[in-house]
Protein backbone atom coordinates (compact mmCIF):
# COMPACT_ATOMS: atom_id res chain seq x y z
CA UNK A 1 0.00 0.00 0.00
CA UNK A 2 1.46 3.40 -1.06
CA UNK A 3 1.37 6.59 1.28
CA UNK A 4 -1.70 8.30 1.32
CA UNK A 5 -1.69 12.42 -0.13
CA UNK A 6 -2.21 14.76 2.54
CA UNK A 7 -5.40 17.44 2.06
CA UNK A 8 -5.49 21.08 1.91
CA UNK A 9 -8.86 22.57 2.68
CA UNK A 10 -9.24 25.25 0.74
CA UNK A 11 -12.87 26.69 2.46
CA UNK A 12 -15.34 25.54 4.29
CA UNK A 13 -19.37 26.87 4.64
CA UNK A 14 -22.61 25.64 6.12
CA UNK A 15 -25.88 26.95 4.62
CA UNK A 16 -28.65 26.64 7.08
CA UNK A 17 -31.36 28.44 5.57
CA UNK A 18 -32.51 30.06 2.99
CA UNK A 19 -34.48 33.72 2.25
CA UNK A 20 -36.51 33.85 -0.50
CA UNK A 21 -39.33 36.70 -1.15
CA UNK A 22 -39.41 37.28 2.45
CA UNK A 23 -39.65 33.50 3.87
CA UNK A 24 -37.13 31.72 5.40
CA UNK A 25 -36.71 28.13 4.04
CA UNK A 26 -34.82 24.91 4.98
CA UNK A 27 -32.05 23.94 2.78
CA UNK A 28 -31.28 20.48 1.49
CA UNK A 29 -28.11 19.65 -1.21
CA UNK A 30 -29.76 18.22 -4.07
CA UNK A 31 -27.46 18.43 -6.93
CA UNK A 32 -23.60 19.51 -8.03
CA UNK A 33 -22.63 21.07 -11.56
CA UNK A 34 -18.70 21.87 -12.47
CA UNK A 35 -19.14 23.41 -16.13
CA UNK A 36 -16.96 23.25 -18.81
CA UNK A 37 -15.10 26.77 -17.70
CA UNK A 38 -15.23 25.34 -14.11
CA UNK A 39 -17.74 27.59 -12.49
CA UNK A 40 -19.69 24.97 -9.64
CA UNK A 41 -23.18 25.08 -9.53
CA UNK A 42 -24.97 24.11 -6.24
CA UNK A 43 -28.67 23.20 -6.70
CA UNK A 44 -31.03 22.91 -3.54
CA UNK A 45 -33.83 21.58 -2.30
CA UNK A 46 -35.90 24.79 -0.32
CA UNK A 47 -38.48 23.37 2.19
CA UNK A 48 -40.27 25.71 4.30
CA UNK A 49 -40.56 24.47 8.01
CA UNK A 50 -42.67 21.44 8.96
CA UNK A 51 -44.93 24.07 11.00
CA UNK A 52 -45.37 27.29 8.18
CA UNK A 53 -47.96 29.18 6.80
CA UNK A 54 -45.29 28.64 3.53
CA UNK A 55 -46.98 26.93 0.86
CA UNK A 56 -44.43 26.59 -2.01
CA UNK A 57 -41.63 24.03 -1.84
CA UNK A 58 -38.51 24.98 -4.48
CA UNK A 59 -35.34 24.50 -5.35
CA UNK A 60 -32.83 27.12 -6.17
CA UNK A 61 -29.66 27.60 -7.91
CA UNK A 62 -26.39 29.06 -6.56
CA UNK A 63 -22.92 30.09 -8.00
CA UNK A 64 -19.88 28.88 -5.82
CA UNK A 65 -16.87 31.01 -5.22
CA UNK A 66 -13.71 30.20 -7.07
CA UNK A 67 -11.53 30.46 -4.49
CA UNK A 68 -13.52 31.40 -1.11
CA UNK A 69 -16.64 29.31 0.01
CA UNK A 70 -18.82 32.92 -0.94
CA UNK A 71 -22.31 31.74 -2.86
CA UNK A 72 -24.00 33.86 -5.25
CA UNK A 73 -27.71 33.52 -5.91
CA UNK A 74 -28.77 32.28 -9.40
CA UNK A 75 -32.48 31.29 -9.77
CA UNK A 76 -35.39 29.57 -7.78
CA UNK A 77 -38.20 27.63 -9.69
CA UNK A 78 -41.22 25.75 -8.48
CA UNK A 79 -45.10 26.04 -7.02
CA UNK A 80 -46.79 23.43 -5.88
CA UNK A 81 -46.49 21.44 -2.05
CA UNK A 82 -44.30 18.45 -3.80
CA UNK A 83 -41.74 20.52 -6.27
CA UNK A 84 -38.37 18.82 -6.63
CA UNK A 85 -36.98 15.91 -8.03
CA UNK A 86 -38.39 12.86 -7.15
CA UNK A 87 -35.92 11.32 -5.62
CA UNK A 88 -32.69 13.23 -3.81
CA UNK A 89 -31.06 14.70 -6.71
CA UNK A 90 -31.28 17.19 -9.56
CA UNK A 91 -30.41 16.20 -13.02
CA UNK A 92 -28.12 19.82 -14.14
CA UNK A 93 -26.21 20.25 -16.89
CA UNK A 94 -23.96 23.19 -18.59
CA UNK A 95 -24.64 23.25 -22.28
CA UNK A 96 -22.14 24.51 -24.91
CA UNK A 97 -23.45 27.84 -24.83
CA UNK A 98 -23.71 28.59 -21.18
CA UNK A 99 -26.93 27.90 -20.72
CA UNK A 100 -27.95 25.65 -17.48
CA UNK A 101 -30.43 23.16 -17.65
CA UNK A 102 -32.11 21.56 -15.11
CA UNK A 103 -34.79 18.60 -14.73
CA UNK A 104 -37.33 18.92 -12.21
CA UNK A 105 -40.42 17.21 -11.12
CA UNK A 106 -44.15 18.48 -9.68
CA UNK A 107 -46.11 15.59 -8.49
CA UNK A 108 -49.94 16.38 -8.64
CA UNK A 109 -51.77 17.40 -5.59
CA UNK A 110 -54.33 14.99 -6.44
CA UNK A 111 -53.41 12.16 -7.59
CA UNK A 112 -50.29 10.77 -5.26
CA UNK A 113 -48.28 8.68 -7.71
CA UNK A 114 -48.98 11.06 -10.74
CA UNK A 115 -46.55 14.23 -12.22
CA UNK A 116 -44.90 16.24 -14.32
CA UNK A 117 -41.17 17.08 -15.58
CA UNK A 118 -40.00 20.65 -16.14
CA UNK A 119 -37.28 21.25 -18.08
CA UNK A 120 -36.08 24.60 -17.35
CA UNK A 121 -33.31 26.53 -19.52
CA UNK A 122 -31.44 29.60 -17.69
CA UNK A 123 -28.63 31.69 -18.77
CA UNK A 124 -25.64 31.96 -17.04
CA UNK A 125 -26.57 34.73 -14.59
CA UNK A 126 -29.79 32.68 -13.67
CA UNK A 127 -32.22 34.19 -15.86
CA UNK A 128 -35.15 31.89 -16.78
CA UNK A 129 -35.12 31.29 -20.55
CA UNK A 130 -37.88 28.96 -20.94
CA UNK A 131 -39.86 26.16 -19.04
CA UNK A 132 -41.39 23.15 -20.78
CA UNK A 133 -43.83 20.90 -19.09
CA UNK A 134 -43.81 17.17 -19.87
CA UNK A 135 -47.04 15.47 -18.90
CA UNK A 136 -46.47 11.70 -18.44
CA UNK A 137 -49.13 9.02 -20.32
CA UNK A 138 -48.75 6.99 -17.44
CA UNK A 139 -49.42 7.48 -14.08
CA UNK A 140 -45.94 8.54 -12.63
CA UNK A 141 -42.74 9.53 -14.35
CA UNK A 142 -39.44 10.89 -13.13
CA UNK A 143 -36.24 11.90 -14.76
CA UNK A 144 -32.61 10.57 -14.37
CA UNK A 145 -30.73 12.21 -16.26
CA UNK A 146 -29.80 14.92 -19.10
CA UNK A 147 -27.47 15.04 -21.89
CA UNK A 148 -26.46 17.26 -24.14
CA UNK A 149 -26.69 16.33 -27.91
CA UNK A 150 -24.57 16.74 -30.93
CA UNK A 151 -27.28 19.42 -32.82
CA UNK A 152 -27.11 21.69 -29.18
CA UNK A 153 -31.06 19.45 -28.23
CA UNK A 154 -30.99 17.70 -25.19
CA UNK A 155 -31.26 14.06 -24.41
CA UNK A 156 -33.88 13.25 -21.67
CA UNK A 157 -33.80 10.28 -19.80
CA UNK A 158 -36.74 8.92 -17.41
CA UNK A 159 -38.56 6.24 -16.06
CA UNK A 160 -41.89 5.86 -16.11
CA UNK A 161 -44.49 3.52 -14.27
CA UNK A 162 -47.84 1.91 -14.24
CA UNK A 163 -49.26 1.06 -11.09
CA UNK A 164 -49.89 -2.62 -11.63
CA UNK A 165 -47.71 -3.16 -14.35
CA UNK A 166 -44.34 -2.34 -14.33
CA UNK A 167 -41.83 0.32 -15.57
CA UNK A 168 -39.46 1.00 -17.96
CA UNK A 169 -37.16 3.68 -19.24
CA UNK A 170 -37.36 6.22 -21.99
CA UNK A 171 -35.66 8.46 -23.59
CA UNK A 172 -36.46 11.56 -24.93
CA UNK A 173 -35.09 13.39 -27.94
CA UNK A 174 -35.65 17.17 -27.50
CA UNK A 175 -34.30 20.73 -29.83
CA UNK A 176 -32.24 23.59 -28.53
CA UNK A 177 -35.90 24.83 -27.34
CA UNK A 178 -37.14 22.08 -25.29
CA UNK A 179 -39.53 21.00 -27.93
CA UNK A 180 -40.20 16.99 -28.14
CA UNK A 181 -38.53 15.73 -31.63
CA UNK A 182 -38.67 11.91 -30.51
CA UNK A 183 -38.97 9.17 -27.49
CA UNK A 184 -37.67 5.70 -27.36
CA UNK A 185 -38.90 3.19 -24.75
CA UNK A 186 -36.46 0.26 -23.28
CA UNK A 187 -37.69 -2.63 -21.32
CA UNK A 188 -40.53 -4.96 -20.65
CA UNK A 189 -43.93 -2.87 -19.92
CA UNK A 190 -45.12 -6.18 -18.10
CA UNK A 191 -45.40 -6.06 -14.21
CA UNK A 192 -42.82 -9.39 -13.85
CA UNK A 193 -39.74 -7.08 -15.01
CA UNK A 194 -39.00 -3.63 -14.43
CA UNK A 195 -35.95 -1.55 -15.78
CA UNK A 196 -35.72 1.48 -14.20
CA UNK A 197 -32.94 4.16 -15.44
CA UNK A 198 -31.19 5.85 -12.87
CA UNK A 199 -28.19 8.02 -14.11
CA UNK A 200 -27.95 10.40 -16.94
CA UNK A 201 -26.67 8.79 -20.23
CA UNK A 202 -22.87 9.00 -21.23
CA UNK A 203 -21.22 9.37 -24.49
CA UNK A 204 -19.41 6.17 -26.26
CA UNK A 205 -16.03 6.37 -28.27
CA UNK A 206 -18.33 5.29 -31.02
CA UNK A 207 -20.67 8.56 -30.49
CA UNK A 208 -23.76 6.81 -29.21
CA UNK A 209 -25.53 6.70 -26.27
CA UNK A 210 -24.78 4.50 -22.91
CA UNK A 211 -28.21 4.23 -20.51
CA UNK A 212 -27.71 2.77 -17.26
CA UNK A 213 -29.87 1.78 -14.74
CA UNK A 214 -31.77 -1.48 -12.66
CA UNK A 215 -33.29 -4.61 -13.84
CA UNK A 216 -36.03 -5.76 -11.28
CA UNK A 217 -36.97 -9.34 -12.40
CA UNK A 218 -40.13 -10.94 -10.25
CA UNK A 219 -40.13 -14.84 -10.70
CA UNK A 220 -43.03 -16.96 -10.26
CA UNK A 221 -42.56 -17.51 -6.78
CA UNK A 222 -43.02 -14.16 -6.22
CA UNK A 223 -39.31 -13.59 -5.48
CA UNK A 224 -37.20 -11.09 -7.68
CA UNK A 225 -33.83 -10.41 -8.74
CA UNK A 226 -32.15 -6.81 -8.95
CA UNK A 227 -29.04 -6.47 -11.65
CA UNK A 228 -27.32 -3.59 -13.32
CA UNK A 229 -28.19 -2.81 -17.01
CA UNK A 230 -26.42 -0.67 -19.87
CA UNK A 231 -27.66 -0.24 -23.01
CA UNK A 232 -25.74 1.02 -25.67
CA UNK A 233 -28.09 2.98 -28.53
CA UNK A 234 -27.32 4.73 -31.36
CA UNK A 235 -27.84 9.06 -31.51
CA UNK A 236 -31.86 8.32 -32.90
CA UNK A 237 -32.46 5.77 -30.05
CA UNK A 238 -32.10 2.81 -31.96
CA UNK A 239 -30.82 -0.12 -30.04
CA UNK A 240 -27.22 -1.91 -30.53
CA UNK A 241 -26.72 -4.12 -27.69
CA UNK A 242 -26.92 -4.56 -24.18
CA UNK A 243 -24.87 -6.04 -21.02
CA UNK A 244 -26.45 -6.79 -17.13
CA UNK A 245 -24.04 -7.39 -14.20
CA UNK A 246 -23.99 -7.87 -10.46
CA UNK A 247 -26.79 -10.50 -10.33
CA UNK A 248 -25.93 -12.04 -6.80
CA UNK A 249 -27.80 -14.21 -4.86
CA UNK A 250 -28.53 -12.59 -1.67
CA UNK A 251 -27.78 -8.92 -3.00
CA UNK A 252 -29.75 -5.75 -4.54
CA UNK A 253 -27.30 -3.49 -6.88
CA UNK A 254 -27.92 -0.23 -6.95
CA UNK A 255 -25.86 1.72 -9.99
CA UNK A 256 -24.49 5.75 -8.62
CA UNK A 257 -22.49 6.86 -11.25
CA UNK A 258 -20.92 5.97 -14.72
CA UNK A 259 -18.20 7.68 -16.01
CA UNK A 260 -16.56 7.36 -19.57
CA UNK A 261 -12.84 6.48 -19.54
CA UNK A 262 -9.68 6.83 -22.06
CA UNK A 263 -9.69 3.99 -23.55
CA UNK A 264 -13.38 3.81 -24.36
CA UNK A 265 -14.90 1.67 -21.56
CA UNK A 266 -16.70 2.92 -18.51
CA UNK A 267 -16.44 2.60 -14.92
CA UNK A 268 -19.47 2.08 -13.20
CA UNK A 269 -20.00 2.97 -9.56
CA UNK A 270 -22.96 1.93 -7.31
CA UNK A 271 -23.97 -0.20 -3.83
CA UNK A 272 -24.86 -3.38 -3.16
CA UNK A 273 -26.96 -3.95 -0.65
CA UNK A 274 -26.87 -7.57 1.61
CA UNK A 275 -30.26 -8.57 1.93
CA UNK A 276 -28.99 -11.32 4.50
CA UNK A 277 -26.47 -9.80 6.13
CA UNK A 278 -28.62 -7.10 8.18
CA UNK A 279 -28.61 -4.76 5.32
CA UNK A 280 -24.84 -4.07 5.04
CA UNK A 281 -24.17 -1.99 1.95
CA UNK A 282 -20.60 -2.61 0.55
CA UNK A 283 -19.58 0.43 -2.10
CA UNK A 284 -18.43 -1.15 -5.74
CA UNK A 285 -16.46 -0.71 -9.14
CA UNK A 286 -17.34 -2.55 -12.24
CA UNK A 287 -14.76 -1.35 -15.22
CA UNK A 288 -15.64 -2.11 -18.47
CA UNK A 289 -14.18 -2.24 -21.87
CA UNK A 290 -15.10 -0.31 -25.18
CA UNK A 291 -17.73 -3.17 -26.25
CA UNK A 292 -19.01 -3.28 -23.06
CA UNK A 293 -17.55 -6.49 -21.30
CA UNK A 294 -16.65 -6.09 -17.56
CA UNK A 295 -12.74 -6.41 -17.07
CA UNK A 296 -12.75 -6.42 -12.92
CA UNK A 297 -15.49 -5.78 -10.33
CA UNK A 298 -14.03 -4.55 -7.02
CA UNK A 299 -16.52 -4.67 -4.20
CA UNK A 300 -15.24 -2.73 -0.88
CA UNK A 301 -16.28 -5.24 2.21
CA UNK A 302 -13.34 -3.56 4.61
CA UNK A 303 -15.76 -4.54 8.28
CA UNK A 304 -18.76 -2.06 7.20
CA UNK A 305 -20.28 -0.89 10.82
CA UNK A 306 -23.56 1.18 9.42
CA UNK A 307 -25.34 1.59 6.26
CA UNK A 308 -23.19 3.91 3.77
CA UNK A 309 -25.85 5.99 2.39
CA UNK A 310 -24.93 8.95 -0.07
CA UNK A 311 -22.83 9.11 -3.68
CA UNK A 312 -20.23 6.73 -4.83
CA UNK A 313 -18.24 7.73 -7.83
CA UNK A 314 -15.17 7.03 -10.00
CA UNK A 315 -12.70 9.26 -11.38
CA UNK A 316 -9.82 8.56 -13.89
CA UNK A 317 -6.22 10.04 -12.90
CA UNK A 318 -4.11 11.60 -15.88
CA UNK A 319 -1.43 8.48 -14.44
CA UNK A 320 -3.91 5.68 -15.87
CA UNK A 321 -4.86 4.94 -12.24
CA UNK A 322 -8.86 5.01 -10.99
CA UNK A 323 -10.07 6.98 -8.22
CA UNK A 324 -12.93 5.77 -6.63
CA UNK A 325 -14.49 7.84 -4.15
CA UNK A 326 -17.54 6.73 -1.49
CA UNK A 327 -19.07 8.53 1.60
CA UNK A 328 -19.72 7.70 5.04
CA UNK A 329 -21.17 9.41 8.00
CA UNK A 330 -18.44 11.92 8.75
CA UNK A 331 -16.28 11.99 6.05
CA UNK A 332 -15.44 10.93 2.19
CA UNK A 333 -13.52 7.65 1.38
CA UNK A 334 -11.08 7.58 -1.21
CA UNK A 335 -9.18 4.55 -2.80
CA UNK A 336 -6.77 4.80 -5.49
CA UNK A 337 -6.89 1.92 -7.94
CA UNK A 338 -4.82 0.50 -10.80
CA UNK A 339 -5.89 -0.03 -14.14
CA UNK A 340 -6.26 -3.64 -13.41
CA UNK A 341 -8.68 -2.77 -10.00
CA UNK A 342 -5.76 -3.19 -7.46
CA UNK A 343 -5.72 -0.74 -4.50
CA UNK A 344 -2.93 1.48 -4.24
CA UNK A 345 -4.03 4.19 -1.71
CA UNK A 346 -6.65 4.39 1.15
CA UNK A 347 -7.20 7.92 2.62
CA UNK A 348 -10.08 10.35 3.57
CA UNK A 349 -11.42 13.45 3.73
CA UNK A 350 -12.94 14.82 6.89
CA UNK A 351 -14.59 18.33 6.85
CA UNK A 352 -12.94 20.68 9.50
CA UNK A 353 -15.71 22.47 10.84
CA UNK A 354 -18.67 20.61 11.61
CA UNK A 355 -20.27 20.54 14.51
CA UNK A 356 -21.28 17.41 16.41
CA UNK A 357 -23.99 16.78 14.62
CA UNK A 358 -23.82 13.52 11.67
CA UNK A 359 -22.36 14.88 8.41
CA UNK A 360 -23.88 13.18 5.24
CA UNK A 361 -21.89 13.74 1.78
CA UNK A 362 -24.00 13.35 -0.62
CA UNK A 363 -22.22 14.85 -4.16
CA UNK A 364 -18.58 15.68 -5.01
CA UNK A 365 -17.40 17.09 -8.23
CA UNK A 366 -13.78 17.17 -9.61
CA UNK A 367 -12.57 20.82 -10.48
CA UNK A 368 -10.11 20.87 -13.16
CA UNK A 369 -8.70 24.45 -13.33
CA UNK A 370 -6.57 23.79 -9.62
CA UNK A 371 -7.22 20.03 -9.42
CA UNK A 372 -9.71 20.56 -6.34
CA UNK A 373 -12.79 18.71 -5.12
CA UNK A 374 -15.67 19.91 -4.16
CA UNK A 375 -18.13 18.58 -1.50
CA UNK A 376 -21.65 19.36 -0.49
CA UNK A 377 -23.01 17.38 2.17
CA UNK A 378 -26.62 17.60 3.98
CA UNK A 379 -25.80 18.49 7.99
CA UNK A 380 -28.41 20.39 9.87
CA UNK A 381 -28.75 22.03 6.54
CA UNK A 382 -26.28 22.10 3.52
CA UNK A 383 -22.67 21.59 3.92
CA UNK A 384 -20.08 22.46 1.11
CA UNK A 385 -16.10 22.64 0.97
CA UNK A 386 -13.55 22.67 -1.40
CA UNK A 387 -10.24 21.06 -1.18
CA UNK A 388 -7.59 19.53 -2.45
CA UNK A 389 -4.89 16.05 -1.95
CA UNK A 390 -2.17 17.06 -2.63
CA UNK A 391 0.31 15.11 -4.88
CA UNK A 392 -2.90 13.44 -6.67
CA UNK A 393 -2.69 13.79 -10.47
CA UNK A 394 -5.33 15.39 -12.28
CA UNK A 395 -8.91 14.08 -12.88
CA UNK A 396 -9.59 13.13 -16.79
CA UNK A 397 -12.18 15.79 -18.04
CA UNK A 398 -15.31 14.04 -19.84
CA UNK A 399 -14.56 13.59 -23.98
CA UNK A 400 -16.14 16.03 -25.51
CA UNK A 401 -19.49 15.65 -27.77
CA UNK A 402 -19.15 13.84 -30.72
CA UNK A 403 -20.18 14.75 -34.22
CA UNK A 404 -23.89 14.11 -35.00
CA UNK A 405 -24.66 11.00 -36.62
CA UNK A 406 -27.01 10.80 -39.07
CA UNK A 407 -30.07 8.55 -39.92
CA UNK A 408 -29.30 5.11 -40.27
CA UNK A 409 -25.62 4.76 -39.30
CA UNK A 410 -24.27 1.95 -37.00
CA UNK A 411 -22.38 2.07 -34.36
CA UNK A 412 -19.40 1.23 -36.16
CA UNK A 413 -19.38 4.02 -38.32
CA UNK A 414 -20.70 2.14 -41.48
CA UNK A 415 -23.98 3.85 -42.88
CA UNK A 416 -27.18 2.37 -43.80
CA UNK A 417 -28.45 -0.47 -41.17
CA UNK A 418 -29.01 -0.69 -38.00
CA UNK A 419 -30.03 -3.53 -36.10
CA UNK A 420 -30.65 -3.09 -32.52
CA UNK A 421 -30.88 -5.63 -29.84
CA UNK A 422 -34.20 -7.87 -29.38
CA UNK A 423 -36.27 -6.37 -26.10
CA UNK A 424 -37.10 -7.68 -23.78
CA UNK A 425 -34.20 -10.05 -23.67
CA UNK A 426 -34.56 -13.01 -22.43
CA UNK A 427 -37.87 -13.24 -23.72
CA UNK A 428 -41.01 -15.22 -22.85
CA UNK A 429 -44.02 -13.85 -24.91
CA UNK A 430 -42.40 -11.60 -27.85
CA UNK A 431 -39.99 -9.26 -28.56
CA UNK A 432 -39.13 -6.56 -30.30
CA UNK A 433 -36.73 -5.77 -32.73
CA UNK A 434 -35.71 -2.20 -34.16
CA UNK A 435 -34.29 -1.35 -36.99
CA UNK A 436 -32.93 0.88 -40.28
CA UNK A 437 -32.98 0.17 -43.46
CA UNK A 438 -31.15 1.79 -46.26
CA UNK A 439 -33.22 3.98 -48.58
CA UNK A 440 -32.27 2.09 -51.53
CA UNK A 441 -33.51 -1.45 -49.62
CA UNK A 442 -35.53 -3.64 -52.00
CA UNK A 443 -36.42 -5.99 -50.49
CA UNK A 444 -35.63 -7.20 -46.31
CA UNK A 445 -36.17 -9.90 -44.17
CA UNK A 446 -35.72 -10.84 -40.83
CA UNK A 447 -35.54 -14.85 -39.78
CA UNK A 448 -34.92 -16.20 -36.38
CA UNK A 449 -33.09 -19.48 -35.98
CA UNK A 450 -32.15 -21.86 -33.55
CA UNK A 451 -28.65 -23.35 -32.36
CA UNK A 452 -28.71 -25.76 -35.36
CA UNK A 453 -29.01 -22.77 -38.16
CA UNK A 454 -32.90 -23.80 -38.63
CA UNK A 455 -34.99 -20.84 -39.46
CA UNK A 456 -37.75 -21.22 -36.78
CA UNK A 457 -39.51 -17.57 -38.35
CA UNK A 458 -39.38 -15.53 -41.11
CA UNK A 459 -40.90 -11.61 -41.72
CA UNK A 460 -40.92 -9.55 -44.64
CA UNK A 461 -40.00 -5.69 -43.53
CA UNK A 462 -42.10 -3.36 -45.51
CA UNK A 463 -39.99 -0.06 -46.35
CA UNK A 464 -39.53 2.26 -44.53
CA UNK A 465 -40.49 0.69 -41.51
CA UNK A 466 -38.64 1.05 -38.16
CA UNK A 467 -39.44 -1.84 -36.08
CA UNK A 468 -41.29 -5.55 -35.65
CA UNK A 469 -42.54 -7.70 -33.32
CA UNK A 470 -41.52 -11.62 -33.11
CA UNK A 471 -43.42 -13.86 -30.94
CA UNK A 472 -41.94 -16.34 -29.42
CA UNK A 473 -44.62 -18.41 -26.60
CA UNK A 474 -44.77 -21.00 -28.93
CA UNK A 475 -40.84 -21.47 -29.06
CA UNK A 476 -38.57 -23.88 -27.03
CA UNK A 477 -36.90 -22.37 -24.50
CA UNK A 478 -33.09 -21.54 -25.42
CA UNK A 479 -30.73 -19.68 -27.49
CA UNK A 480 -31.80 -18.43 -30.94
CA UNK A 481 -30.57 -15.54 -33.53
CA UNK A 482 -32.16 -12.86 -34.78
CA UNK A 483 -30.74 -12.06 -38.58
CA UNK A 484 -31.48 -9.32 -40.53
CA UNK A 485 -31.00 -10.15 -44.52
CA UNK A 486 -31.14 -6.82 -46.97
CA UNK A 487 -31.60 -7.69 -50.97
CA UNK A 488 -30.35 -11.31 -50.60
CA UNK A 489 -27.61 -10.68 -48.34
CA UNK A 490 -26.73 -11.16 -44.53
CA UNK A 491 -26.17 -7.77 -43.14
CA UNK A 492 -26.28 -7.90 -39.09
CA UNK A 493 -27.08 -10.34 -35.99
CA UNK A 494 -27.88 -10.46 -33.00
CA UNK A 495 -28.91 -13.22 -30.04
CA UNK A 496 -32.06 -13.94 -28.15
CA UNK A 497 -32.68 -15.97 -25.27
CA UNK A 498 -36.12 -17.65 -25.41
CA UNK A 499 -37.49 -18.12 -21.58
CA UNK A 500 -40.35 -19.76 -19.80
Amino acid sequence: MQPVFAQQVICERRLGSFIVGGGTFNTYPLGLLVTPTDSVVLALDIQPPFISSLPTRRFALLRFGRTRCETAYLATAGQGADWGSAATELPLIATRRGRLLALAYQQNSVLADSGRMHLQSCSPGGQLRWDKVYRPRQQSEDGAGLLEAPDYGTYVVSRASVSGVGSHGRLTKVDSLGRVQWQRIYGSRNSREQFNFTRPPAYTARGSLLLSGEVTRTLPNGTGTICIQVVEVGQHGDSITSRQFLRLPGTQPYLASVRPLRDGGFLLSGLLDSITTNLIEYPFWVRLDANLNPVWTYIRRSAPTAQVYGFKAGFELADGTLLAVYNGTTAVHFLRLSAAGAVLNSFSFAPQSTPSSPLYPQFLEPVARDSSFVVLAQQRGTYLGRFRLLGLRRVLPLPPIPAAAPLGTRADGRAGVVLGVAYPNPADDAARVNYVLPITTASAVLTLTDVLGRVVQRQTLAAGSTHTTMPVRELAAGLYQVRLLIDGRLHAIQKLAVVH
